[in-house]
């Protein structure tokens, strides 16, 4: 929303598109295409290392690092580098250079540009700075742990002096590392932002009976051992009731889905109870087996057809033919 507001003044189109993972992947395609590449060369099947090559990009991003701070930074580092390092980097750099002008002769941007053409707006365009302060008094970030660094920036230049900060997070949890998520930002909010104060301890939990709480500490407390952190351990609630843990192992997803027909069949009275799934590809096996139990299924959280992997990837294909 900020850059669609502040588009021109860092030399953007108010009518940029903002691409899918799809769409990504074709256009380094013809990035990949266009040129000749030392070690990503037709010889090493360029197109096997584009997984690797987005998420490089996407890690650099995450850092506020753009391909023209990439190309300067290598330039210093290469001297110190050996040639079986040296060969990936330079045509890492002249990828992500390339794929940057595409982008935009293109006039597009993927999900890291947003946080990387925020960050060039708030360090380079003072004024604007401070008139996107002057609009937020309060602030709340949710799962501050899974906040990376310039995520992090932003914050420390959007608030203003009389902006009250409040954060909610867990400096034992990040579930996002894979994405960029950097843990250091929740241990130095109160460092950064002087006037942080009122900590609050939310140790009581209020989802969960008492023998999931139980187990649930045991493994938090084995896991913090094995990486030497101490995690304090959750509470329940004064009305928290005994809870039942059943644990059994199956031979494939189909037996699984059975057992899990089974349990329900004899205690469903018209009440809503929940199946929680480890991935999508267990939805239809499940509740094919529910259906077969006679039992009613409402399938949710899954977006309904639009948001189906399949239907996304043919439609995100017409768009780009489209363009």
């Amino acid at each position: 929303k900020l850059l669609r507001e502040f588009a021109l003044d860092i030399g953007l189109s108010t009518e940029f598109t903002l691409l899918s993972d799809i769409q990504q992947t074709i256009i380094l395609q013809e990035v990949l295409n266009r040129a000749d590449f030392s070690y990503f060369s037709p010889q090493h099947d360029p197109f096997d290392f584009i997984d690797g090559i987005k998420t490089a990009i996407s890690r650099l991003k995450d850092e506020g690092i753009d391909s023209l701070a990439f190309e300067k930074s290598l330039k210093k580092q290469m001297p110190n580098v050996g040639e079986d390092m040296a060969a990936p980097m330079r045509d890492l750099a002249a990828i992500y250079t390339k794929y940057s002008a595409l982008m935009k002769a293109k006039n597009s941007l993927d999900f890291g540009d947003l946080m990387i053409k925020l960050q060039h707006l708030l360090k380079t365009r003072e004024s604007i700075r401070q008139q996107i302060c002057g609009r937020y008094k309060y602030v709340l970030v949710d799962e501050f742990q899974d906040t990376n660094n310039i995520q992090y920036a932003w914050l420390r230049m959007m608030a203003g002096p009389d902006c009250h900060v409040m954060i909610v997070g867990d400096d034992d949890q990040s579930i996002y590392g894979w994405r960029g998520a950097a843990i250091g930002t929740i241990k130095n909010f109160a460092q950064d932002f002087k006037g942080a104060k009122n900590e609050f301890n939310l140790s009581k939990t209020f989802r969960n009976d008492l023998a999931i709480l139980n187990l649930a500490n045991v493994l938090a407390g084995k896991v913090g051992a094995q990486i030497n952190v101490s995690v304090p351990a959750l509470t329940a609630r004064d009305d928290a009731g005994d809870g039942l843990i059943k644990s059994e192992v199956f031979v494939d997803a189909e037996s699984e889905a059975a057992a899990i027909a089974k349990h329900f069949a004899p205690i469903w009275n018209g009440a809503t109870n929940a199946v929680l799934v480890r991935n999508r590809k267990q939805i239809p096996v499940i509740e094919a087996a529910l259906h077969q139990a006679r039992l009613p299924v409402d399938v949710i959280g899954i977006g309904g057809l639009m948001s189906m992997p399949e239907i996304v990837d043919i439609f995100t294909l017409l768009k780009v033919i489209a363009d």
